[in-house]
């Protein structure tokens, strides 16, 4: 039996099996991921670095404007929203991306990939708790994203025993 034909058996997927459902997965990831930015453009501090990035490339000022009339809309909701939600809803972003990519062509080579991103991202929340990387350590952010990995493993641990 080929790897392939191996990992389909054991299921090792979230079920992202025929294209539509792929495409399905990338519309949501892209989904999330934007609405994480629009958070951030909305209703954190200028001064971050993709603000900077925002002048390099000379959307700057849309960017403001696209925010400010987010915030004439909507009032600022609670800090969990505004600081913590952005980073979770990146990082089911990006573990449906790698889904949609490999749809059900499961293999530990995914997983692998699957849990460095997601250890990167939890990671950098780590790394923050003892300044090696910039930026302000929460525990509201770090026990999400923790949750989520610890979803996806038992998702594809009970797909293997479908």
């Amino acid at each position: 039996m080929s790897e392939v034909q191996e990992a389909r058996a054991q299921g090792m997927s979230l079920g992202f099996s025929c294209a539509s459902s792929r495409w399905a997965a990338m519309v949501i990831s892209a989904t999330l991921m934007l609405f994480g930015g629009l958070i951030y453009i909305t209703y954190r501090d200028h001064s971050l670095l993709m603000f900077r990035w925002f002048d390099v490339l000379g959307v700057d000022a849309w960017v403001a404007g696209l925010g400010d009339q987010i915030l004439n809309l909507y009032s600022p909701p609670n800090a969990w929203f505004v600081y913590s939600l952005p980073n979770l809803l990146w990082l089911i972003s990006g573990v449906l991306l790698f889904e949609a990519i490999w749809g059900r062509i499961a293999s530990r080579q995914k997983v692998i990939w699957v849990s460095a991103f997601c250890m990167v991202a939890i990671g950098a929340e780590l790394l923050q708790w003892v300044n090696i990387v910039p930026g302000t350590f929460d525990v509201h952010d770090l026990w999400p994203m923790v949750l989520v990995y610890l979803a996806y493993l038992a998702v594809v641990k009970w797909g293997q025993k479908l």
